[in-house]
């Protein structure tokens, strides 16, 4: 995490249908609640979860946001978050506290290919590998399907989706 911060304000722009945030809800109104600020935790959706109706809540989210008048935030990602999208998909999980990052190995068989995802807290960098076995004729390769930003469990999704981890 960058510098032990724990959220950041997206750019309005990244925000979709599916995005996980928090909305300030009594902003400006602390008094009210002893001083303390509240953030509810959201998923941006097009259904109203009860009846099922469309609605507009992006563009709400999107004009409170941008007003003012409710800030939003977003959780950098975690390890739980990561864990959380993967499921029972990675073999091992690991923590290298000096170099501040995890690693997760997708495939621990060395004879088959095996995707491994490095997350770099402090620059919310992420890099996902695919180590190719070892043949008669070859070394075992390495390639880099992805590398860069990766700020919360909503790119996080986006990426595992893009390269068919899912």
């Amino acid at each position: 995490m960058k510098n032990d911060i724990k959220y950041y304000t997206p750019d309005i722009t990244d925000l979709h249908v599916g995005y996980e945030c928090e909305v300030h809800v009594n902003n400006g109104y602390e008094s009210f609640n002893n001083g303390k600020e509240i953030w509810n935790p959201i998923v941006i959706g097009f259904k109203d979860e009860q009846d099922g109706c469309y609605t507009d809540e992006l563009s709400n989210i999107i004009n409170m946001a941008d007003d003012g008048a409710n800030p939003i935030r977003t959780k950098y990602l975690t390890k739980e978050q990561m864990q959380e999208v993967l499921g029972n998909k990675f073999k091992t999980f690991g923590n290298v506290p000096n170099l501040d990052y995890s690693f997760i190995s997708l495939n621990e068989n060395e004879t088959d290919s095996s995707i491994w995802l490095r997350y770099f807290f402090k620059e919310s960098l992420l890099l996902v590998h695919n180590y190719l076995p070892e043949t008669d004729n070859l070394p075992r390769e390495i390639h880099t399907l992805y590398q860069g930003e990766c700020k919360s469990i909503n790119e996080f999704r986006k990426i595992i989706k893009w390269l068919g981890i899912e």
